[in-house]
């Protein structure tokens, strides 16, 4: 099962999507969107998914209270901490 945080204009539309994916061997897929067209994917280790996690983790906590509102944040923490 996959985690997906999006961010959404004022007007209801997704302005970029990120897309967590688990792996049954321990890697995650990553996809990321940008609202339009452009989609990027990429596969990571275990060990690179766990280090994502822990920036995602502060990132969300420490470093971007007044870059994002805080659903959006918590939302985010909540799936770091988690290992997605």
């Amino acid at each position: 099962m996959a985690d997906v945080i999006s961010e959404l204009s004022e007007d209801g539309h997704v302005r970029a999507m990120m897309r967590l994916d688990r792996q049954p061997d321990g890697s995650l897929m990553v996809e990321i969107n940008d609202g339009g067209p452009n989609t990027a994917q990429m596969r990571l280790t275990p060990e690179k998914a766990a280090l994502l996690a822990e920036i995602g983790f502060r990132f969300a906590t420490e470093w971007s209270p007044a870059l994002a509102p805080d659903r959006v944040n918590g939302r985010i923490a909540a799936a770091m901490q988690s290992g997605f």
